[in-house]
């Protein structure tokens, strides 16, 4: 199983990658959410309004870790809040989420409560 990685950067890619077929990928997102202190509650309400829509786009909550400084074998940047692993059958069903309306009417308070996110997203071929 080979899993491929992008980070909201510019990244060279192996030629090899190009020499791949076309294939079935599900798509898996890796969120690090960095809350402001004191909007605990606020980010928890996003939650609780926000990760329930994920289903009506073939999206998954597979992990939501809230993280603890003893987890961490290595801390080489700030210790995130929590932590998320999401998957969708695909990058357009993940697009489609972006673009809820009810998604979209919770926005404001994610924009109280994070102050910072750091999105990883990552292949896996079928």
């Amino acid at each position: 199983m080979d899993v491929y990685w992008k980070a909201n950067a510019y990244i060279e890619i192996p030629e090899p990658f190009f020499d791949m077929p076309l294939l079935p990928a599900k798509l898996y997102i890796t969120l690090l959410l960095f809350v402001k202190e004191g909007k605990e509650d606020i980010f928890q309400t996003y939650e609780e309004k926000v990760l329930p829509i994920l289903g009506r786009y073939e999206g998954e909550l597979i992990y939501r870790i809230r993280a603890q400084a003893d987890s961490f074998l290595h801390l080489g940047y700030e210790m995130p809040y929590e932590i998320h692993l999401l998957s969708f059958a695909s990058l357009a069903d993940f697009e489609r989420f972006k673009q809820d309306d009810e998604r979209k009417a919770y926005a404001y308070l994610f924009q109280e409560s994070v102050r910072e996110t750091i999105l990883i997203e990552g292949i896996k071929r079928l």
